[in-house]
């Protein structure tokens, strides 16, 4: 699984993270699985997106 550190916008209250995980993988068809989670979240409180 990989996973980037917390990432930030032009909105310094917007923070994001991308998680990849990779499932399954088939080397006679040349295929893999993979699940690709992002997360989004405000830092601050008070106001809406």
């Amino acid at each position: 699984m990989g996973s980037s550190a917390n990432m930030s916008t032009n909105n310094t209250y917007i923070k994001y993270l991308i998680e990849i995980a990779q499932n399954s993988q088939s080397i006679a068809n040349n295929t893999s699985s993979v699940t690709i989670d992002v997360w989004i979240w405000r830092t601050n409180i008070g106001y809406t997106t």
